[in-house]
């Protein structure tokens, strides 16, 4: 189910409850990944913890990608290919870690929770927008008929 916020806590929220609460799960993982470098844990925590980014990410990115296209979002090819050139960044970093023993680095981590971020108050904040003034946040709100995030 799609619900509106009425106001805005965090400046990763973009109005729309589900998407927000996917958003702080994201951020989360990209903070936690950074304290868990900035405590030099073992590699196989690093790795973990990257691996549940990118796949929560992805997941992430499917789910706005349906939404997008149920409801003709009108800019949905560039909302997905931002999408898809950030998965690939992900998707190599993850593969250079576990196969080249690749240094994840505090620099590396902000640029991640930076790209996030920007998207987020970017392209998201516009879909969040283009849903709530058609209506569908809060008329799938009522109607507890949407249950795609």
């Amino acid at each position: 189910m799609i619900t509106v916020k009425s106001a805005q806590s965090d400046h990763f929220d973009v109005g729309v409850t589900e998407l927000d609460s996917e958003h702080q799960v994201q951020v989360g993982l990209v903070i936690a990944l950074q304290k868990a470098v900035a405590q030099d844990r073992e590699p196989a925590i690093l790795g973990d913890i990257l691996d549940q980014l990118s796949n929560y990410t992805n997941t992430h990115f499917m789910a706005e990608q349906v939404l997008m296209q149920l409801y003709e979002y009108p800019h949905y090819d560039p909302h997905v290919q931002e999408h898809d050139c950030f998965m690939v960044r992900l998707r190599t970093l993850q593969q250079r870690y576990r196969s080249e023993n690749l240094k994840l680095t505090d620099q590396t981590i902000v640029s991640l929770k930076n790209w996030i971020l920007a998207h987020i108050q970017g392209p998201d904040r516009g879909l969040a927008e283009y849903l709530i003034k058609h209506g569908i946040g809060r008329q799938a709100a009522r109607q507890g008929s949407l249950a795609v995030l």
